[in-house]
């Protein structure tokens, strides 16, 4: 009998010894919780998987009704495992694994961290063992999966109901940057990503900008926002369509060689389309105050004065009469030595978030660039490795604040790189900082089980979402 033993360990090891060596990649020893590891289980904290390890099978998530509840599940050692809902409505994505090697700050963390969300597919199951799952409760109660043979248990818990968001986070959508991390060289895709892309933010509350294909030409004194509605890239189209709240962002005057034209047709079609108090331009990018500066902005108000002028800026008494719209970078405006809100009396005061504390070079100049962590400012920001604390005290902030708005400078801020043979899905890091401008990946068909091309979420689009919902 001894000895039957004896053989059944020895046997038993050399069993799991090959199934450690044989294994699929997304199984990792390391990554993996240390209790049930093999077991499906969700996580029970509102967290990344990088910064907890609390794995059971029933949790409690608190939302408002009509916005969004989402758990992070983990199949057992069959990641393709048919996961079954309750909620009909229920989408399931694989949430792709990325390994940071270079902190976004000094002394921050390394590792593997779960980002990108691929539509759930036989395919893309494959990625890892973990599925981002995000459905609309209409009451409280039980949610229940059905992960293999394992049930897991959300308790829902209703409290109160998300109409709109009191201010809105805008988000820089550049056109071009689209058709460059979709296709490897020129393709006439503009309409079909703009509206893409455009919805996609739309639907997580997200007012997107700058996301017209071209700058509407003067025709007959007025901006002709219908040229290019026959591919669907028409300025009405791409921009005026996804105006969150009915505020609509112009093109700043620098962009036409007849600035005062510009200007003029500019006044006439917000006149017009009865956007007066509903448009604004973003003027200037942390400018520099001088006489020239000044000259430029005293335009606006001269031939276009029913548009309000937003600059990314500090107050400032000599912009004080041609700037309607102050938006300070974050990391100024929450300063103890930087101008206090009273000193922007009468003017709409928005937030700025752009490299987050954490600029270095573009690499669209130089691929080789070296990689240096930023400061460690300890303010929030919306980088991946960061626990999802950091991310939400960023909106808490600016509802302490009360200010009118926020403003983050880019989502696809990343995608040329792709041409120069980067895989924006495991390599984040651009201007500096892990996904720092980059909050949706390029979906490609063929890729991951794909059929379309389409913009895929990041886990902290998600998280973004849930910020709005709750703390705005």
């Amino acid at each position: 009998m001894k000895l039957f033993r004896e053989l059944a360990v020895i046997l038993i090891l050399m069993v799991g010894s090959l199934y450690l060596i044989f294994a699929p990649d997304f199984i990792d020893a390391q990554e993996l919780p240390s209790v049930d590891n093999n077991k499906p289980a969700v996580l029970d904290p509102l967290e990344r998987i990088f910064y907890s390890n609390e794995w059971k099978h029933e949790t409690q998530r608190t939302v408002k009704l009509g916005g969004y509840a989402f758990v992070i599940l983990r199949t057992g050692v069959d990641s393709c495992v048919p996961i079954i809902s309750q909620a009909s409505e229920a989408k399931f994505y694989a949430i792709h694994p990325t390994t940071i090697d270079t902190p976004s700050s000094k002394g921050g963390d390394t590792g593997v961290f779960y980002e990108a969300l691929i539509p759930r597919n036989d395919q893309s199951c494959l990625i890892s063992r973990y599925v981002f799952a995000e459905w609309k409760p209409s009451a409280s109660g039980k949610q229940i999966f059905k992960v293999g043979e394992q049930v897991i248990t959300v308790n829902v818990d209703i409290e109160g109901e998300y109409k709109s968001p009191k201010r809105t986070l805008s988000i820089a959508l550049t056109n071009s940057y689209l058709i460059q991390g979709h296709c490897k060289r020129y393709c006439k895709r503009e309409g079909e990503l703009a509206h893409k892309y455009a919805n996609m933010l739309v639907g997580h509350h997200i007012r997107p900008i700058q996301n017209w294909a071209f700058f509407p030409p003067v025709k007959n004194g007025l901006l002709d926002i219908d040229h290019g509605s026959e591919h669907g890239i028409s300025f009405r189209q791409t921009t005026l369509k996804y105006a969150v709240s009915g505020q609509v962002g112009f093109p700043r005057m620098t962009h036409y060689s007849d600035r005062i034209t510009y200007l003029q047709a500019l006044e006439a079609t917000v006149q017009e389309l009865g956007l007066v108090g509903k448009s604004w331009v973003y003027a200037v990018d942390e400018p520099e105050v001088t006489s020239g500066l000044i000259e430029e902005l005293k335009l606006y108000k001269v031939f276009a004065p029913s548009v309000k002028v937003m600059v990314t800026t500090d107050f400032d008494p000599r912009l004080s009469e041609f700037v309607d719209v102050f938006a300070p970078v974050y990391n100024n405006l929450v300063s103890a030595d930087k101008p206090s809100k009273p000193l922007y009396s009468g003017k709409e005061i928005w937030s700025y978030a752009s490299c987050m504390g954490s600029c270095g070079p573009n690499r669209k100049s130089n691929l080789n660039v070296k990689r240096d962590p930023g400061p460690n400012t300890n303010l929030p920001d919306f980088l991946i490795d960061r626990p999802v604390k950091k991310l939400f005290e960023f909106f808490k902030k600016l509802e302490d604040l009360s200010v009118d708005g926020a403003l983050y400078y880019e989502a696809t801020e990343g995608y040329p790189l792709y041409r120069m043979g980067i895989d924006l899905i495991t390599d984040q890091w651009n201007f500096g900082g892990n996904g720092d401008g980059l909050l949706a990946y390029p979906g490609r068909p063929g890729e991951f089980g794909l059929s379309e091309h389409q913009p895929l979420h990041s886990l902290r689009l998600k998280f973004i979402r849930h910020a709005i919902e709750n703390y705005w």
